[in-house]
């Protein structure tokens, strides 16, 4: 009975400074590698209409991207992808504070990192954000890319759960996609003929493209590969997003 009491001490003891390290390594951590302001390397196309930016960019064609973008592009260093996310919504709509992107994250996120969807929602409905929760693997492929691009049509940007198979230097990697450790959030901000723009926390600033908005673009059959398959989970996170109410500003009194 006392050796029972004895490992069980030590298993406590053994859980509770790995605990503390792992703090320890995230919080002395700096959140991200690099951070850039958007405004500083994207060119814009010249037309508006709609609230959307519309016509041909860099041989994309039938662009139509959101006008409001987020205020900075971060390469993230500490796995708050959902964090970073909600950074670059608010940023967009003049609501992100000058604060650390961890104060997005849940307490037990800012520990061991990732975010769940249900923490996301919470975390945008605390800067009065009205955000929700959908499930879109009922749908066919067609009517996935489309409802997608209605929430652009009506200028909301969308939250993605993906599972992230891109290696540093950009190429894609099956395996890795299947890793548990790689659920990622992305989030989209535009569109054209054949794919989307996306502001994704993980890409180095080399791959940047020169995009309408965004930071990387994504094919159709790419973002539904990465959307649909988040490794074992997939029966209950796949095709997983948050739809984002764009906050409106209360009228001025005369």
């Amino acid at each position: 009975m006392r050796r029972k009491g004895l490992k069980i001490g030590i298993g406590i003891l053994l859980l509770t400074a790995a605990v503390y390290l792992l703090i320890g390594r995230i919080g002395n951590t700096p959140e991200y590698v690099s951070k850039i302001r958007s405004a500083d390397y994207i060119s814009l196309v010249d037309f508006f209409e709609s609230g959307s930016i519309r016509g041909e960019y860099k041989g994309y064609e039938n662009i139509i991207a959101l006008t409001n973008r987020p205020a900075y592009y971060f390469e993230q260093n500490v796995p708050y992808c959902g964090g970073f996310s909600i950074a670059g919504i608010l940023s967009a709509f003049d609501m992100h504070e000058d604060v650390p992107v961890a104060n997005y994250m849940s307490q037990w996120g800012q520990i061991f990192g990732g975010m769940t969807p249900s923490n996301a929602v919470v975390s945008l409905a605390r800067y009065n954000v009205q955000a929700e929760l959908r499930r879109a693997n009922k749908l066919s492929n067609d009517a996935k890319i489309q409802i997608l691009k209605d929430e652009i049509d009506e200028g909301r940007p969308v939250m993605l759960l993906v599972s992230n198979g891109y290696r540093k230097d950009g190429t894609f990697s099956q395996l890795k996609s299947q890793n548990a450790g790689y659920l990622h959030w992305i989030t989209i901000w535009g569109y054209h003929g054949g794919g989307f723009f996306i502001y994704d926390s993980v890409v180095h600033p080399y791959q940047y493209q020169p995009l309408p908005i965004g930071n990387i673009e994504r094919s159709n059959e790419q973002l539904l590969r990465d959307w649909a398959n988040p490794f074992y989970l997939s029966p209950f996170l796949g095709n997983t997003y948050i739809t984002i109410e764009v906050p409106l500003l209360e009228p001025e009194l005369s």
